[in-house]
């Protein structure tokens, strides 16, 4: 489906009951793990709409009194991001401490967790040899580095700018390049990540009106 499809039945989900609506991530996506992997934040997958459909989608919706949960990816993003190319181009520039690359020698990788999608966490950073960097899921997720304020504040902006309020925000630990290898088999932890094990926030898309202040992590 997409939003012109979710608009065109937004009377038979009332008539049904429903009043909250909860959309999987719908931006931008090469689509490797089911939109989770998000390329573009501030754009709708031209697969499921545009900008004017989410505009039009959450005034349909408030007509109703119905609630829109968007369910946001900040965990990590895709490897096509514009962060990711920039890393890539640069390890050790801003965009390289958006996420977690470290130096590898002697293919020795900085700890030995296992990614959700098989296979080490670790990954070859496109056009370094030497340089890994981590995705807890898909190697083309980067896991985010949350432990950067500049990282954060970009999500926050983000966030801020969609006008939408949060439900939830978690962050999770960076594996540290001491941890131990005596079981190589282990996985990541589960609180690597949070929600469903995929985002890092749920949030309500309050049919347009803004929040009262600017968003910051929930306790």
């Amino acid at each position: 489906g997409d939003l012109p499809g979710i608009i065109s039945h937004l009377d038979d989900l009332k008539d049904l009951g429903v009043d909250i609506l909860w959309l999987s991530p719908i931006y931008c996506s090469p689509l490797a793990d089911q939109g989770y992997d998000i390329s573009d934040y501030y754009n709708i997958d031209p697969r499921f709409g545009t900008m004017e459909d989410m505009d039009r989608l959450l005034e349909e919706a408030r007509k109703r009194n119905m609630y829109i949960i968007m369910d946001l990816v900040v965990n990590h993003c895709s490897d096509e991001h514009e962060w990711f190319k920039k890393a890539c181009q640069d390890p050790d520039g801003e965009y390289g401490k958006y996420f977690y690359i470290r130096t590898v020698k002697d293919g020795k990788l900085p700890c030995n967790w296992r990614s959700y999608f098989g296979g080490p966490v670790w990954d070859k950073l496109p056009g370094h040899e030497d340089r890994y960097y981590l995705h807890v899921f898909h190697k083309k997720q980067p896991d985010l580095n949350w432990e950067n304020p500049r990282l954060r504040e970009e999500i926050y902006r983000m966030i801020n700018a969609s006008g939408s309020t949060p439900l939830s925000i978690s962050k999770k630990p960076c594996p540290s390049t001491t941890t131990p290898r005596t079981d190589r088999t282990a996985s990541a932890p589960s609180t690597t990540c949070c929600t469903r094990q995929r985002a890092s926030g749920i949030f309500w898309a309050k049919c347009g009106t803004k929040p009262s202040g600017p968003i910051r992590p929930l306790p």
